[in-house]
């Protein structure tokens, strides 16, 4: 039979010092660890420094996002958003580019301790085009003679484009856009402390509407863009077009669809474009 091992314990001097070491450990290394979290970080000639971040979000898998011309990500398949961390106080440049997209950018002011946040959207320069024909073909049953028949997808579509563009107002999720006869103008109709983040700049300056950008002109007809309430379509003269509700430094403004006179509507949740009689499904 095997001896039983002997299992020695440590003196009590040892257990005792080794105890204190570790609560001096923890009291050193938490006030160090929060520090850290809440955005100081040690410079060996400043010392102690307060700093900020920017966390931008994007739509694209494969964008590169830059910060004052300098790469620091490309997005990839599940992972789109990014935070750029240590960042001294003052203002930053981001862009968020794709090859066959229309970049976004916009400069960003960074605050001690606090994240900046900011939502990018690249449109295709080229966007997928369905078009919906406005007859089909039907052979007769002898198949000697062939009958075009009205498509109703096209009909019912076209009905919509021909109801009155006097739209005044659109609510989705929170989010109200409205015609005030000189801007489209958003508004968040629910708490100040929900409100998304390009209503306040910092904590305490906040704005209760933003007029959004339309190039100077008076949209016919304008939608939230399908799926989210941080864009708009409108219908300028020259083109569909899509703008962001983010005034931080300007906001960005991209074409969906140029062609003189082009309208859109939104349909369960799809855009429709038409131009003289065509009418396009936008595949995005």
């Amino acid at each position: 039979m095997a001896p039983k091992p002997t299992i020695f314990t440590l003196p009590r001097g040892r257990r005792r010092m080794y105890f204190q070491l570790l609560v001096a450990v923890f009291v050193v290394a938490v006030p160090l660890l929060f520090l850290y979290a809440t955005g100081y970080r040690f410079e060996r000639i400043t010392g102690l420094m307060e700093t900020g971040g920017i966390y931008v979000g994007a739509e694209l898998s494969g964008a590169e996002i830059y910060l004052n011309d300098t790469l620091v990500h490309e997005t990839g398949t599940f992972r789109h958003a990014f935070y750029i961390p240590d960042l001294d106080p003052g203002k930053y440049t981001i862009s968020v580019s794709k090859p066959g997209y229309y970049s976004w950018g916009k400069t960003l002011e960074v605050y001690a301790q606090i994240v900046t946040e900011a939502q990018a959207f690249n449109l295709p320069k080229d966007p997928p085009l369905e078009l919906i024909p406005q007859t089909f073909t039907n052979q007769t049953t002898n198949a000697t003679t062939t009958v075009l028949l009205s498509n109703p997808v096209y009909e019912e579509t076209k009905a919509l484009f021909a109801t009155t563009t006097a739209t005044t107002t659109k609510e989705s999720r929170g989010m109200q856009l409205s015609d005030d006869g000189a801007h489209i103008v958003a508004r968040w109709l629910r708490t100040a402390e929900s409100a998304p983040f390009y209503f306040c700049i910092r904590e305490g300056e906040c704005v209760d509407h933003i007029p959004l950008n339309t190039k100077g002109e008076q949209p016919s007809y304008f939608d939230f863009f399908p799926g989210t309430t941080d864009l708009v379509l409108v219908t300028l003269p020259d083109g569909v077009y899509a703008t962001e509700f983010d005034n931080r430094s300007g906001q960005n403004i991209q074409p969906l669809y140029l062609a003189p006179h082009a309208d859109f509507r939104v349909i369960d949740g799809v855009i429709y474009v038409k131009t003289d009689d065509r009418i396009y499904k936008v595949e995005l």
